[in-house]
């Protein structure tokens, strides 16, 4: 697939924490197109049943959520909760439910964005109800309200900062910039923590509550083996199982709303099976009827209903927009400022704003003097591999990484490994390219040009891991003695990156030769 340039955007000055953190509030969500008619036409009709008005209301997320969390404050003092519709209706009662309906807010002007995810939930409570969540031991009645409101921090962005989220989406896209930092750029803040600590105030489901506690790096470390029992066909046997199944369903839906038939669509949905003890067709068969059971929330949303990408086979995720920061002007360009505070006047914003290489450049820099002057805390290899994969990690914002050590079985074995992805194995065997590595220092790049040759010498888990993804693989020595090779992943490894990577490998290698040091007058003394 042909990688589109990036396209450069100039950014206006982010609105910073307290705008957002006032503005971003569950009480103004809006409710869909119709919504209001039809709950109100329900509780007025003749012998209507709570079943009835459920039955309106659950067409409708905002709606269903704004009715849940008053009906839950009134049962969270006895430790109880709300598990359905009717039994929320009548919790309530017709008179205080018709009240509240005449005071939800209303949108004046069309929320495509917004009402795109609001289908998407529908589709993940419908899935939810349907699922064999029993043969894992869970209760679709306790899930059904967590899966619908799965996706909250999405429906606030989406439904008060929609342009700015776009933009977000499209610096986070870009690989020399990442989430988080597209984040601090274009709201002024990191709006995911903040978000996620509101929202666990809220009474929300409890389940639902306990997989917003799970970071991002949490999950993926839940996730891993699972994959590899997947894998392997080995039993699902984890903790932190209702978490996991709630935010697999999340996952899943979110993909197969985009393509369907994507690979990454098909993994999510065989983890998401093997955890529940069924059958990935079953799994899928129930996710198509759902889909083709959707309603049609709005005209503008047709051409993206999930039922009709599907019958259209639609083969890949949308070509959505990437964005790029603009270059700093050279000193050939324009004349440079004579003072920091013309700088900040003619730009706008501090010019290090513009250093787009990494997701945390402090921390990148942090690493490397540690590594390579020393510190206290680097007291053992281990430490120093840790330190390095962090700083590919959480400095760099590389996808895949981690560290290869030769066993004395003649195979390979992943040190402090981390992969967005959850495809790196555990153990390799030996192979071509890394027997060369090992032999003496030497560092690969795998990229577009010669991916082909080298996949092939690879293991086989590890081409299939790193799939279209560049890759850099770095050996480290201690004199003649290999002790590790160093591999970096992600979609588009630019020359300033990998220069990085070569800094990182040379100053863990110091940290090794420092180490071995100390080890030999320990033992001399």
């Amino acid at each position: 697939m042909k990688r589109r340039a990036p396209e450069p955007i100039k950014l206006s000055a982010p609105k910073g924490a307290d705008h957002w953190h006032q503005r971003l509030s569950l009480a103004g969500l809006t409710l869909l197109p119709g919504s209001f008619d039809r709950i109100h036409t329900a509780l007025r009709a003749p012998n209507s049943s709570a079943d009835q008005v459920a039955r309106a209301l659950a067409q409708d997320p905002a709606a269903c959520l704004h009715f849940f969390l008053r009906a839950n404050r009134l049962l969270t003092p006895a430790g109880n909760e709300v598990h359905g519709l009717s039994h929320l209706i009548s919790l309530l009662g017709f008179p205080q439910v018709s009240q509240i309906l005449h005071k939800l807010p209303v949108a004046d002007e069309p929320l495509p964005a917004y009402w795109r995810q609001l289908q998407q939930s529908l589709l993940r409570g419908q899935l939810a109800q349907r699922l064999p969540l029993a043969s894992a031991g869970l209760a679709s009645a306790n899930v059904y309200f967590a899966a619908l409101f799965s996706d909250l921090p999405q429906w606030l962005r989406w439904h008060y900062a929609a342009k700015e989220q776009s933009l977000c989406n499209g610096l986070a896209l870009n690989p020399h910039i990442g989430p988080r930092k597209a984040e601090a750029l274009v709201f002024g803040t990191q709006l995911t923590p903040w978000l996620t600590s509101a929202l666990k105030q809220q009474p929300l489901p409890h389940s639902l509550r306990e997989a917003l506690g799970l970071s991002a790096q949490q999950f993926q470390q839940a996730l891993l083996p699972l994959a590899r029992n997947a894998r392997r066909h080995l039993p699902a046997a984890l903790s932190q199982r209702q978490s996991l199944t709630l935010l697999l369903i999340q996952q899943l839906v979110s993909r197969f709303y985009a393509a369907p038939s994507d690979t990454r669509t098909r993994r999510v949905q065989d983890w998401l099976a093997h955890l529940l003890h069924c059958d990935s067709h079953t799994v899928g068969a129930l996710l198509h009827s759902c889909a083709a059971q959707l309603p049609s929330i709005h005209p503008a949303l047709v051409n993206e209903h999930p039922a009709r990408r599907l019958l259209c086979h639609w083969p890949r995720f949308a070509d959505l927009p990437i964005y790029s920061l603009p270059r700093p002007q050279t000193s050939a360009e324009s004349k440079a400022p004579a003072n920091q505070a013309e700088a900040a006047q003619a730009t706008g914003a501090p010019s290090r704003l513009l250093d787009n290489r990494f997701i945390d450049p402090d921390l990148v820099r942090a690493g490397l003097k540690a590594l390579a002057e020393g510190s206290a805390a680097l007291s053992s290899l281990n430490t120093i591999f840790q330190a390095t994969t962090n700083t590919l990690q959480h400095g760099m914002g590389m996808e895949q990484g981690g560290l290869l050590v030769n066993t004395q079985a003649e195979s390979w074995q992943f040190k402090c490994p981390f992969d967005q992805h959850a495809l790196l194995p555990d153990k390799l065997a030996q192979s071509t390219l890394l027997e060369r590595l090992s032999a003496k220092p030497a560092a690969v790049l795998i990229n577009t040009d010669n991916r082909s040759a080298l996949l092939a010498q690879m293991p086989t888990p590890l081409s299939e891991a790193l799939a279209e993804r560049d890759a850099i693989l770095i050996s480290l020595f201690l004199g003649q003695k290999p002790i590790a090779i160093l591999l970096a992943a992600e979609a588009d490894l630019s020359p300033p990156r990998v220069q990085a990577c070569k800094r990182l490998a040379q100053a863990a290698q110091k940290a090794i030769a420092r180490l071995a040091r100390k080890v030999q007058r320990r033992a001399a003394s």
